[in-house]
């Protein structure tokens, strides 16, 4: 820190005009403490009110690129959200495609589907000792042949 000797002709050359932009600062950072010689009161309180128009002219600035980085994450989490979500429900109906349900059981295996519907012909047919008629027949082909 300055002696007062200095701060005095300081302020002297400030009072002319004659200070560099350093000197000022000088000036100012000496003013901002809290106690000084009473004979500086004068200029402490220039100095404050300067200190504060200062402050009060500058616009204050909007951080609008913070805000965008901020609602772009917030989209991009909800998005994500939803597409987690979706990806792991189910669909409304758990068999999609082709399947049939044979005494409780559901099958997808085309092969396992066709052997449950000859088996269960040969039963009908063995046990009850009649032969399926045509009309019968072709509609059991008909149906046999979604599952190819």
């Amino acid at each position: 820190m300055k002696r007062f000797e200095d701060i005095d002709e300081l302020i002297e050359k400030y009072f002319e005009g004659e200070t560099s932009v350093a000197e000022e600062k000088e000036l100012h950072r000496f003013f901002r403490q809290k106690h000084l010689p009473e004979k500086y009161r004068a200029e402490k309180a220039m100095f404050d009110h300067f200190a504060h128009e200062k402050a009060a002219k500058e616009p204050r600035r909007v951080r609008l690129v913070p805000q965008v980085v901020r609602w772009t994450a917030i989209a991009a989490a909800i998005i994500g959200s939803v597409w987690i979500i979706n990806r792991n429900v189910e669909p409304a109906h758990p068999l999609i495609g082709s399947y049939v349900i044979i005494d409780g059981t559901t099958y997808t295996n085309l092969q396992k589907v066709r052997e449950h519907a000859l088996k269960a012909l040969d039963d009908v047919a063995m046990g009850q000792k009649i032969h399926p008629d045509e009309e019968a027949e072709k509609l059991m082909k008909e149906q046999l042949s979604l599952f190819e």
